[in-house]
């Protein structure tokens, strides 16, 4: 707090929910409400990013149905522009806390799976380069998960993402050959992996070590590992 305006610390909020500190954050949240009241009496100018961590907070405090009817009534009040919920969907605290995530979960927890799925592959589309939204489709709807691989590769033929996870698909129903295959495409595409952050770059040499530890061909397996 500075003058009678509070500063949204954001590095502080996202390693807080790094470290799931829900508590800390509610007061943290419950706290810059009450500056904000005082600030705008006094005529002050107030900023924060308290919306994004209402929602963090609604599912991990308030809990998965809560959060949900809380969506419901947000997305569904026919007041919010196409334009306002992709921005709410993809609002996030941080690289790993993402509010469409949570709305995905909390549908897949209801039952509503089509609808977790309508969102979870709008969040791959929106997030072309990141695995974490992959997998997450995956988990949702395995049976849709390939068929929209392809229809990535046709919307951007030039991101080597989607040949990945064809590749690690191939792998998992044993089509050894094929996710060799997928994966050295997507090396041809982007052979650094270049674009990735820390987390996922160099994702395909680890999915080619492995294609390549059940080709039995151990050597080559161990030297991609090493590149990873």
């Amino acid at each position: 707090f500075s003058h009678g305006h509070h500063y949204w610390n954001s590095t502080l909020v996202q390693a807080l929910a790094q470290d799931e500190e829900w508590d800390r954050l509610k007061f943290l949240s419950s706290e810059s409400e009450r500056q904000r009241k005082a600030s705008e009496k006094k005529g002050h100018y107030y900023h924060s990013r308290n919306d994004v961590l209402e929602w963090v907070l609604a599912y991990h405090i308030d809990g998965a149905e809560a959060f949900l009817q809380k969506m419901d009534a947000e997305l569904g009040g026919g007041t919010l522009s196409l334009k306002k919920a992709y921005s709410l969907i993809k609002a996030d605290l941080g690289p790993t806390i993402v509010v469409g995530s949570l709305y995905v979960d909390a549908l897949v927890e209801a039952g509503r799976t089509e609808e977790a799925w309508a969102v979870a592959q709008r969040l791959v589309a929106m997030n072309l380069r990141q695995d974490r939204f992959y997998e997450q489709a995956r988990k949702v709807d395995p049976g849709k998960f390939a068929s929209y691989l392809d229809r990535l590769m046709e919307f951007d033929p030039f991101e080597e993402r989607p040949l990945i996870w064809k590749a690690e698909l191939a792998l998992e129903a044993g089509e050894i050959e094929e996710a060799k295959e997928w994966a050295e495409k997507a090396i041809a595409l982007d052979p650094s992996d270049g674009d990735q952050g820390k987390d996922s770059r160099m994702k395909v040499y680890e999915v080619l070590s492995r294609v390549l530890a059940k080709a039995g061909d151990q050597e080559k397996s161990d030297f991609f590992r090493e590149v990873m």
